[in-house]
């Protein structure tokens, strides 16, 4: 959208009222990014007025537009309208939607006509809102949904078609996830672009009920009664479960124009209150099978009935009510015990049936011990395993022939379901064939293995838990919750009836520990594990116990304290654990699918096998963080791009450092390497890109054209179907634009249209098309052929999405986001297709497979996460831990000391002893910054989740939170502690009232983001470092520019006041540390001695010290007389974040990356005292412990763990 289009939109907006020419120059100014000032300097008017004119007319355009306006959305506004408005008529979806999910093969669908007919009639032409078909289990019901659904799709009278069993019980507000990503884009849902799928289960219903309003959809829900608690009165909910009646309420109440079929054994109560013969809310119970229908079932089977039989055909029907699935359970014996005899079969069986579950307890009691354990794992894989996984979790061992028997025992009983979905990797797959269970043999083998575990517990046994898992470590991650809550957690409730109350149950539990260790130690099996998966859900802390000398297999202990727990001599394979990963800022896959590379804040880089989530290779490549990685084509290099303004070839088969590549001289943001792996492309901090031959390491060329900022973002073509295309770099800068380059020539395109700087760019596969997002919110498309503007949207949650990537196909974009959400997206017509949802930190980098099936994405929290592309399924968590200290402050009294950590927790220390008072947890990210009021009363801490929380010290309660637009990297009291400020990610410094928590006003110095602000001692005056290398002064009640301090050549990352506010202070990524003159605006001094990044600065009270801290893990103390280092204080082993004076002076506190808090004397250097955080696993004893990899041992080493 242009300048002019914007105003005439908003011309006829406003009409027939006219905008005044003031109206117009506050407007043209806004569009063009100028602050107030700015524009009252243009326009010739006071700073004031044009703010006043400002103000109403946003409160003009919000008025008309019915949409939230202000100075700083403009832009995002009337995009947002203008899309509403193509929305309101909704005209009819290009194709039909259909989303199958895990609805079963039915093509050998017989009978069932009538019902079939009557059921299709409801639907197409009484057009009924909701049908529950209802029948005992095995009577159908999947069945015959399944196909009247095919029947309905075939008619196309339906937009949007969706499939979904609840047989796993999903909460509520998962469900509603699933249906809303599912269903339809957000667009077609009638949420605008730059707003997410909510996640209020209130508002989710709303818009659901406006989908099915708007929209002639088909929703089938399978298998109701998992949600259903099976032991009380029918349609009785489970607990945790009761939201769902008032979803059933709504789906049978609601006006609309979609039907919704269910499925159920039993009748949930909204419905039975709705349902009537001529109501919109339909029931059909399903009758028994015809004497016909019955004659089909078993000919399937391979029981093929004479005439003279018809009658005893009929009397087996009758035997069985015509249930499906108990004719081909008995089909079998009929004709392999009875030589196909029906009479001789019906004289021998006594069965009394009355239910599936009659038939169920029958058919289990006849198993042999192997098939009952087979049908037990097969229960709890939950999924289509092969023979090979069903072999490896067998205990005790069998050889593949037992196995197969069984299997085909089991088969041959109709007890399981082969399947040819490929849901295994390659060599556990070697013939294409999985096993699972029907919905209902399922949940009775699952009962069964919950009552046989419950059983040996009350007589004190533990057969069954040594021989299975009750969850599986190494499990998917969605079928480790469903593991969860259908076996763990119903186990857990049944032994709490058994044992009478949770002290009892833990007593018993670890009594059968001590036992095990005494008499069977180490003796292979499951049963450690499953006693502390039980102890885990009891809630009962695991630090101090001992599980020495026991086999611990598929146990889960990420994100679990262990302190001081003690496994020595235990086998701990197939677990898993925290890993000591620090904030991983790029993820690739390896370009064979089977390895992905990732790169940290703390400069490391590690190499992951993808089959068993082991590291197979780590470097320690920079002295700080490494912000981007690629593979070469081979997939034995890796390029990363450093801190160190260095670009490091990584070989990974040897574990070394390939070839160093000189030549940037700020910090290096962004590595590409092309298609054919001949060339390498990289960028940083200042506007310029070099390129490398990628077997010499020759610097060939440096391209110039972006005007200014960094490049944080550089792509090539991925699979080009030119040669040319092989040579087309996309980069993307601080300077709003994305240009495409030619690097043998060095010709240039400029694409423009973003209004701030851009994060990432991506290539589609054919090289046709550019993708870009900024910090502006907005994601963008391209035409690499015109240059061509094909597309612009927001993408998230009044958020900016930090990563871009093409599936393998060209056909999906996935981004991923600020609001902690990866979104994929149909690239032909720009709709979201699918919101992945479990990162609960910014999504800083994501990657397709190579085959396009997978994605992984890293968040700043310490978390990796793989997903299904195409179902969204979650697959796997590595989840890491951060001990970095970012911010550490003094209480005004100078007793206490405040240190915010990499583990989202602010900790409260004694100074004198070194205790930890309190640790302050509530925050969902990395804590950047934390801040005492004057009067010590409250702390404020600043995060990336987007939210300040200000804390009572004395009690350590939490006051309450102040939500902002981005990223918080500081916060700062004014000294009478009534205001706040804040800075960050959104361009601006926030001024917020610290008793309402109302934001008070918004200051905009003009520059992407904004790393640093103070206020000075006294008067109200508010200082702000910048990416710009410019240190602004503001006075807070007016927001005016008071001053510009220029000097610094790189971003301002640190400022501090002297006590009499003449003077300022402020370090900068140019290593540097100037002395400003606040009376003239002069740099008195600048303090050179650093040769990293200086992210910290304080003022000794006296004003005659400065400590500077450092990216180069040193503390500097400078005399501000003579202009000199007088002490270099060395200790820390990873880069300083934080420095500050005692409000005494006699000591200086400093927090580091390498996780501790020191505390030095400020006139002798020494240091007094070292503060570290317990570590998750902190004092855990590994003393010979097998079944870990040396990485795996040296991970649980550095977070603590010791082998004595």
């Amino acid at each position: 959208m242009t300048f002019e289009d914007a105003l005439k939109l908003v011309k006829a907006v406003l009409s027939p009222c006219s905008l005044s020419g003031v109206q117009i120059d506050v407007f043209r100014g806004t569009w063009n990014d100028h602050s107030y000032v700015k524009i009252a300097q243009e326009c010739n008017y006071k700073d004031s007025y044009i703010k006043d004119v400002g103000s109403e007319l946003w409160q003009l355009l919000t008025q008309e537009l019915g949409i939230k306006v202000t100075k700083l959305n403009l832009r995002e506004a009337l995009m947002q309208y203008v899309q509403l408005q193509q929305m309101r008529d909704r005209p009819a979806l290009s194709h039909q939607r259909v989303d199958w999910g895990e609805a079963p093969d039915v093509s050998q669908f017989c009978g069932r006509g009538a019902q079939l007919a009557k059921l299709e009639e409801w639907v197409m032409q009484q057009r009924c809102r909701m049908l529950a078909i209802v029948g005992m289990g095995g009577i159908g019901k999947t069945t015959i949904v399944t196909r009247l659904a095919q029947q309905l799709v075939d008619t196309e009278q339906f937009d949007i078609v969706v499939w979904r069993s609840l047989r796993q019980a999903p909460p509520l507000k998962e469900l509603l996830i699933d249906l809303m990503s599912a269903m339809a884009a957000p667009a077609v849902l009638g949420i605008a672009p730059g707003q997410s799928l909510p996640l209020r289960i209130d508002v989710m219903m709303r818009q659901l009920l406006e989908q099915l309003r708007d929209r002639r959809c088909l929703l089938i829900l399978d298998n109701v009664e998992a949600v259903l608690q099976g032991s009380e009165l029918v349609g009785t909910y489970r607990p945790g479960y009761e939201d769902y009646g008032w979803l059933f309420q709504q789906l049978g109440a609601g006006r609309h124009q979609s039907s919704v079929l269910l499925t159920s054994r039993e009748i949930p109560a909204q419905i039975s209150i709705q349902a009537g013969p001529t109501a919109a809310v339909r029931l059909l119970r399903l009758e028994p099978l015809s004497t016909e229908e019955g004659k089909s079932i078993l000919a399937a089977k391979g029981l093929e009935v004479q005439t003279e039989q018809l009658q005893q055909v009929q009397k087996l029907i009758e035997r069985y009510q015509g249930n499906p699935l108990a004719l081909e359970i008995v089909a079998t014996p009929i004709k392999e015990l009875f030589n196909s005899n029906i009479a001789a079969f019906l004289a021998q069986d006594t069965l009394l049936f009355k239910d599936i579950r009659d038939l169920l307890a029958h058919q289990f009691a006849r198993l042999t011990s192997l098939e009952r354990q087979v049908m037990y794992w097969l229960a709890i894989e939950r999924e289509p395993v092969t023979a090979a996984q069903l072999q490896a979790d067998l205990l005790p061992s069998v050889t593949p022939l037992q196995l197969r028997y069984a299997l085909q025992s089991l088969n041959g009983r109709s007890l399981i379901e082969k399947s040819q979905q490929n849901l295994a990797p390659a060599p556990m797959n070697l013939d294409g064939v999985s096993y699972t269970q029907q919905a209902m043999v399922m949940e009775y083998v699952t009962s069964q293995l919950i009552e046989q575990v419950c059983q040996e517990l009350e007589q004190v046994q533990i057969d069954c838990l040594r021989s299975h898992a009750l969850v599986k470590a190494q499990a998917k991650d969605y079928i480790k919750d469903v593991q969860t809550r259908l076996i763990l957690q119903p186990t857990l409730a049944q032994l709490l009836e058994v044992t009478g109350s949770k002290e009892s149950l833990k007593n018993l539990l670890l009594e059968l520990l001590k036992i095990q260790q005494v008499q069977a130690p180490l003796q292979r099996g499951y049963f450690a594990a499953n006693a502390i998966h039980l102890l885990r859900q009891l809630g009962v802390d695991l630090s101090h116990l001992d599980f020495s000398n026991l086999t611990v297999w598929q146990a889960d202990l990420q994100t679990v304290d262990l302190h001081e727990t003690n496994f020595s001599g235990a086998d701990l394979s197939y677990s898993t654990f925290t890993q000591s990963i620090s904030d991983i800022l790029s993820v690739a896959f390896s370009p064979d699918g089977k390895q992905i590379a990732t790169s940290h804040d703390n400069g490391e880089v590690y190499v992951w096998q993808l089959a068993d989530g082991q590291q197979i290779a780590t470097f320690r490549a920079s002295a700080s963080w490494v912000k981007s990685l690629a593979f070469s084509p081979d997939g034995e290099t890796l390029a990363i791009a450093n801190h160190e303004c260095i670009v490091k070839l990584l070989h990974i088969p040897s574990q070394t450092v390939r070839r160093e590549l000189h030549g940037h001289t700020s910090s290096v943001l962004s590595v590409a390497i092309s298609p054919d792996g001949r060339f390498l492309a990289s960028s940083g901090e200042d506007p310029t890109i070099i390129i490398w031959d990628m077997h010499t390491g020759e610097q060939l060329k440096t391209l110039a054209g972006h005007e200014y900022g960094w490049l944080p973002a550089l792509a090539f073509v991925s699979a080009p179907s030119t040669p040319d295309q092989s040579y087309l770099l996309a980069s993307g800068g601080g300077d709003h634009t994305v240009r495409l380059w030619d690097i043998r020539s060095g010709q240039i395109h400029t694409f423009t249209g973003h209004t701030q700087g851009v994060l990432a760019v991506a290539f589609s596969p054919d090289g046709r098309q550019i993708a870009s997002s900024s910090v502006d919110r907005t994601i963008r498309l391209w035409d690499v052929q015109t240059g061509q503007e094909l597309a612009a949207w927001q993408g998230h949650d009044n958020a900016a999405a930090w990563t871009l990537a093409f599936s393998p196909d060209g056909q999906t974009l996935a981004s991923g986001g600020e609001d902690q959400t990866i979104k994929l997206w149909d690239v032909a017509t720009r709709q979201c297709r699918r919101i992945l949802l479990g990162h609960t930190a910014v999504v800083q980098s994501l990657a397709f497979s190579p085959d396009g099936q997978t994605i992984v994405s890293a968040a700043l929290n310490q978390s990796i996460r793989l997903w299904d592309a195409q179902t969204g399924q979650h697959l796997k968590t590595w989840q890491g831990y951060s001990q970095a200290v970012f911010c550490v402050v003094f209480h005004p009294q100078g007793r206490i000391l405040a240190s915010c950590h990499g583990d989202k927790a602010v900790r409260l220390w004694d100074v004198q002893t070194g205790e930890c008072l309190s640790c302050l947890q509530g925050h969902s990210d990395r804590i950047a910054s934390v801040a005492f009021s004057p009067d010590g009363r409250i702390i404020a801490s600043g995060s990336f989740d987007r939210t300040i929380r200000l804390w009572d010290v004395k009690s350590g309660k939490f006051i309450r939170s102040l939500r902002s637009h981005g990223w918080i990297n500081s916060v700062a009291f004014s000294a009478d502690g009534a205001i706040l400020a804040s800075s960050g990610i959104d361009r601006v410094v926030r001024l917020w009232d610290v008793a309402t928590g109302q934001c008070l006003r918004v200051i905009e110095p003009e520059v992407n983001w904004v790393p640093s602000v103070a206020f000075s001692p006294l008067e109200k005056c508010l200082a702000n470092g910048s990416e710009d290398g410019t240190v602004k002064l503001w006075h807070a009640d007016t927001a005016n520019c008071l001053l510009t301090l220029k000097g610094h050549t790189r971003q301002v990352q640190a400022i501090a006041f002297d006590s009499t506010e003449r003077r300022l202070a402020s370090g900068s990524d140019d290593h540097t540390v100037k002395l400003w003159d606040l009376q003239t605006g002069q740099c008195l001094q600048t303090l050179q001695g650093h040769n990293r990044a200086v992210v910290s600065i304080s003022f000794h009270p006296q004003g005659n010290l400065i400590a500077s801290g450092s990216f180069d893990r040193t503390l500097k103390l400078w005399d501000l007389q003579q202009g000199i280092n007088i002490a270099t204080l060395q200790g820390h082993t990873s880069p300083i974040r934080s420095a500050t004076f005692a409000p005494d002076g006699k000591m200086l506190v400093s927090g580091s990356e390498d996780g501790t808090v020191r505390i030095w004397d400020s006139f002798t250097g020494e240091c007094l005292r070292v503060l570290t955080a317990l570590r998750p696993y902190e004092g855990m004893n590994i003393s010979g412990v097998t079944g870990l990899t040396d990485a795996q041992t040296e991970a649980l080493r550095l977070l603590g763990a010791i082998a004595c």
